[in-house]
């Protein structure tokens, strides 16, 4: 999937190409600042079938990363602690094959806001999967996005 094959989606693309691709592309440029740094997570909204996973293979594939396309249910699982260990390896995975981008599709479902009336393994899994997605941001040389 590229560029061409996405359609009334050009100023979605030309902030993309701005934002996110000449700063992994060229990053020798933007070396000394931490402000045009390319963020470490994309959030792209609209209802379905607008095109919110296309954007983001697009992405992937124009900045020359790989791509994981990661659904909510895949780190479900009925045994406690499995989904917090799957998490981890999704993250892991990333960062082994970096330049990635994790692509969260339907995040709404998996990371509304949470609340006590969660189940305290749904927290542990959120709490798991925000801390490493904050940890992303430690490390300035890593090159994992994550689009939601």
């Amino acid at each position: 999937i590229t560029w061409r094959d996405i359609a009334g989606l050009d100023e979605v693309i030309t902030e993309l190409k701005e934002t996110v691709i000449l700063p992994v592309q060229k990053r020798h440029l933007f070396q000394g600042s931490r402000l045009l740094q390319p963020p470490k997570g994309v959030l792209l909204y609209g209802p379905p079938g607008c095109g919110k996973t296309l954007i983001a293979k697009a992405t992937a594939k124009e900045a020359g990363f790989r791509f994981i396309n990661l659904q909510p249910s895949t780190l479900t699982d009925k045994w406690y602690g499995e989904s917090q260990k799957l998490a981890a390896a999704v993250f892991s995975l990333a960062v082994k094959l970096q330049p990635s981008i994790i692509f969260v599709d339907e995040i709404d479902s998996f990371l509304r806001s949470r609340s006590s009336s969660d189940h305290e393994a749904t927290a542990m899994m959120k709490a798991q999967f925000m801390s490493l997605w904050d940890g992303l941001d430690t490390d300035h040389h890593c090159q994992v996005l994550i689009y939601t």
